[in-house]
């Protein structure tokens, strides 16, 4: 029983203010009480504020009328209307529905049970069912686990604590895990839902392995509550260009014996190789199946059946939009069959709390305290209707307090500066003007755009979204890179459409002559490798024909890169990179390369042998993606970084350059809606453009 149970009492207890209103006890009369049962899917509480009297000694009463026993009396239902509180409680709960007169559906998460067991004293439940009552103190029950992880993690970033590692705990001799990483492991350990959000570099994956490592040990030993003496089982969905990274950090920090497999290929050859990964064998303690986040929903009807003990969702950002069919895959495994599940990301919130429903979502029904995003979406959100329609602007966030107590709960979260002494990352701007011809066909552009992007949002008939708008903008940025993308159009005469092309624009091309200029530059230190971000695949090319003339020994992935200096895939690129001395330049795009990968300039496993090093990040050309900027400022600047990584972008002054640079760096694009574009056309439009030789 909870109120047996003084352990509990500490879930109680809220964190920060706001919850501390919500969850002020109510001024009750003596004949309140609240009725609770469940709906049919265990998915909802149905309750209703009654009021009992006492029974009076040998009273017939009437069937089906409800007797209940407080105060070591008997109680029975009466027919007058509760008092005020009894029923304006409800106002803080915020996802609820009426089923009838005084009675409501209310969400069965722990926000609603929460709200219950401090609104009402726990005597005046009057339990419907047993299902109800077995329910409500599971969720306060994982609450208090919660609050237990949060507590760890508080000691250690106000008291530098570390708790005390389990004596079955076994460290690995060349590589254990830093303090910070073992506070982590402890508030996992054994978790049904667990998060890492911890900025990039500061190792999250040691963490899943040590995990993996302990719990298959005792899984084996019979030791893991609740299973039977068996391998373990984990599956681990990740982006696809990190899966060998996986399973080379498997290899390098593991302590047990155990297997990895990575999911490859065709749907067939992923179920073979599934089935080989989940076969029991005598000398595994552990299983770890590596999957691609895209191959999941091709793969499903065979992942679905295996027990698994942990599947970790790494880049759990990659699911933050409810709609898509890549959240909608990955959340049906959701189901019993998987015993624990944790997520992993360094960028949780890329556009607004919006975006943690769908990940909290994944760890567990309701574990955002809300089951819809709807009713999230509501509670958190601050909305202004567009020029009276329907589409409405998120113009700010309520509730966050509630939003960051949840995540102390739920998450551990550290950022570098708290967790490294990483030598700084330093920004910078190289300026380059366009050339006459650029400029020309620069303003061309922004004229042709700015009437169809007022012609489109003056026509109420049609439909432009944001993201349509952003990427028509994207067309100047092509051009400051010195190219421009024709559409597919049809061709008057023939009759026929003719289709798109992309055309350098001629003459010398200004940012790849300030690439060459920065790698070339003679005060450069001859160890210092380059990463070269550019985001369109033309940018791509051009550079690896031009450090190709100048003998610039390189590497890259995409298909356009020169064919002697060309690898498959990035994982490849990475060892090529961080291996081979002489390779100087890694040209990569951030919506593939700037996930997963550690592109530092040196072997990590052989560090003594190499004094290079990856100490500068240039960016030809960006998108409009916070997140893919984040991610990839980050390749070279994590644990093992050896000196200040230096950040240059290449910007044509004046131009739609500055705004996505802006814009990027400051994490808001994602959240700009129609009239912030106008905005931003306008200001383009309104700019002088810069023009070599100052004109």
């Amino acid at each position: 029983m909870i109120e047996n149970e003084p352990s509990l009492l500490p879930v109680l207890e809220p964190l920060c203010y706001a919850t501390g209103q919500i969850l002020k006890p109510l001024q009750l009369f003596a004949n309140d009480f609240l009725e609770i049962d469940v709906d049919s899917e265990m998915r909802a509480f149905i309750v209703e504020p009654a009021t009992y009297r006492p029974k009076i000694d040998n009273e017939e009463l009437k069937e089906n009328v409800s007797v209940i026993t407080y105060n070591e009396k008997e109680y029975v239902r009466d027919s007058r209307t509760p008092s005020w509180d009894a029923g304006r409680w409800l106002n803080r709960v915020p996802e609820k529905k009426q089923v009838s007169c005084g009675r409501w559906k209310i969400a069965g998460t722990d926000f609603s049970a929460i709200v219950m067991r401090h609104s009402w004293p726990y005597d005046k439940f009057v339990w419907k069912s047993n299902e109800a009552k077995l329910m409500f103190e599971f969720l306060l029950k994982r609450f208090f686990s919660q609050t237990k992880s949060a507590i760890i993690a508080a000691r250690f970033k106000v008291d530098k604590q570390v708790p005390e590692m389990p004596s079955d705990y076994q460290e690995h001799p060349d590589l254990p895990l830093t303090n910070y990483q073992k506070v982590a492991l402890m508030i996992t350990l054994d978790k049904e839902a667990a998060a890492l959000f911890m900025e990039q570099g500061t190792g999250k994956t040691p963490i899943v392995i040590a995990r993996i490592n302990l719990e298959g040990r005792r899984k084996r030993e019979g030791q893991l509550l609740g299973c039977k003496a068996d391998m373990y089982r984990a599956l681990i969905i990740c982006p696809q260009q990190v899966r060998r990274n996986w399973e080379a950090e498997f290899e390098r920090f593991s302590v047990r014996p155990g297997k990895v497999t990575v999911l490859r290929g065709s749907a067939i050859n992923r179920i073979h190789c599934l089935i080989d990964g989940v076969r029991k064998e005598a000398d595994c303690e552990w299983s770890a199946c590596i999957v691609s986040t895209d191959s999941v929903a091709s793969t499903y009807e065979a992942l679905r059946r295996i027990p698994w003990d942990l599947i970790v969702l790494d880049e759990s950002h990659y699911i933050k939009q409810s709609g898509t069919l890549r959240f909608k895959a990955i959340k049906k495994f959701n189901g019993p069959n998987v015993r624990s599940r944790m997520i992993l990301t360094g960028t949780p919130v890329a556009n607004s709390v919006m975006d943690l429903w769908s990940q909290f979502e994944f760890l567990g029904e309701g574990l955002s305290g809300f089951l819809s995003f709807k009713n999230f979406r509501s509670f958190h959100g601050r909305f202004v209707e567009i020029g009276g329609s329907a589409v409405q602007k998120l113009i700010g966030v309520k509730g966050v307090p509630l939003i960051q107590e949840r995540l102390s709960r739920i998450a551990f979260m550290i950022r570098k500066e708290e967790a490294l002494d990483l030598p700084a990352k330093v920004y910078d701007i190289y300026e380059v003007a366009m050339s006459h011809l650029q400029a020309e066909w620069y303003r061309k552009m922004a004229d042709e755009l700015a009437i169809e992007i007022e012609e489109n949002l003056a026509d109420e008939t049609k439909t432009m979204t944001v993201d349509h708008i952003l990427t028509m903008l994207l067309r100047l940025a092509q051009i400051t890179s010195g190219h421009v993308k024709w559409d597919v159009k049809f061709n008057d005469e023939t009759e026929e459409l003719e289709e798109g092309k992309v055309e350098q624009i001629p003459g010398e091309n200004p940012k790849v002559k300030a690439v060459l200029d920065l790698i070339k530059d003679p005060e450069k230190d001859s160890n210092c490798k380059t990463i070269v971000w550019a985001c369109f695949v033309e940018d791509i090319r051009v550079l690896s024909e031009a450090l190709a003339k100048e003998g610039i020994k390189h590497v890259g992935y995409h298909g356009v890169v020169q064919e002697q200096y060309r690898v498959k895939g990035a994982d490849i690129a990475e060892e090529v990179f961080n291996k081979d001395k002489n390779v100087k330049v890694l040209i990569a795009n951030p919506a593939s390369g700037g996930t997963g990968q550690n592109f530092l300039g040196y072997d990590v496993r052989n560090p003594d042998n190499y004094k290079t090093f990856c100490g500068h990040e240039i960016y030809v050309s960006c998108n409009w993606s916070a997140v893919q900027r984040s991610q990839s400022e980050d390749r070279a600047h994590r644990r093992g970084t050896r000196f200040p990584v230096r950040i240059t972008d290449i910007v044509v002054p004046g131009t739609i350059d500055e705004d996505i640079r802006a814009r990027v760096l400051q994490k808001k694009i994602m959240a700009l809606q129609i009239q912030d574009v106008r905005n931003m056309l306008k200001r383009i439009l309104g700019r002088e453009v810069s023009v070599e030789n100052g004109q």
